[in-house]
């Protein structure tokens, strides 16, 4: 596998040890050309990132249900249709275990379900946040355990639900006197490569949208 297996369209997500822009930024597959692979150019707070001629980035992406991530540096600047750059065509790729998916902040309404043959459960609850590798939120539920494995519904607006198993990682009880819940983290487990792809691309453009907004 190389960077010449990655689609136009495709979705992914940019790292950068830049100062002042170190950090995990989504993109997408402008094109693939002869000499390297066109990403849309990443924006923070409105303004676009100053992705330099030279720079080493690594790109994550999505592959028969894995994440991989490449590694290779900015060989191009252009502005198409959208300002791009351009990556040198690479091998080095490895297959990770991402933990730094790109996250919003965003409330919506979720459904978890809890059955271990004896005992079962549906709860409802609100997300506080949303990432492609987890979600965080809040509920009254207080019968939740560390380690717990349950199913997630997402109601995400004008799509379809987001549904996937998903492991207890962290729970927070409600300070004294708060009224909104246990916050709950929750990581996503044997979700399919089309269910993941279509979660970052909700992420990607609620982004986008907010930075239209100049909500970034």
């Amino acid at each position: 596998m190389d960077s010449r297996d990655l689609r136009i369209n495709q979705l992914v997500e940019i790292e950068t040890d830049m100062p002042a822009y170190k950090g995990v930024y989504p993109s997408r597959v402008e094109e693939v050309v002869e000499e390297g692979v066109c990403l849309a150019v990443p924006i923070k707070h409105g303004a676009l990132i100053p992705l330099r001629i030279g720079d080493v980035v690594r790109v994550y992406f999505m592959q028969d249900q894995e994440v991989y991530c490449l590694k290779t540096d900015i060989i191009a600047r252009k502005q198409n249709r959208v300002p791009v750059v351009v990556l040198a065509h690479s091998q080095d790729v490895e297959k990770v275990q991402r933990r730094n998916w790109v996250r919003i902040e965003i409330g919506l309404p979720v459904t978890f379900y809890f059955s271990d043959g004896q005992f079962e459960k549906v709860e409802e609850g609100r997300t506080l946040n949303l990432s492609g590798g987890g979600v965080l939120f809040v509920t009254r539920a207080d019968w939740l355990r560390i380690g717990s494995r349950i199913r997630i519904r997402l109601e995400l607006p004008e799509r379809e639900p987001f549904i996937s198993p998903a492991i207890v990682r962290r729970i927070v009880p409600p300070e004294e006197k708060e009224s909104r819940g246990y916050r709950v983290a929750c990581e996503f487990v044997d979700i399919k490569e089309g269910q993941r792809d279509a979660l970052v691309k909700f992420i990607f453009e609620v982004q986008r949208e907010r930075l239209k907004k100049g909500l970034y």
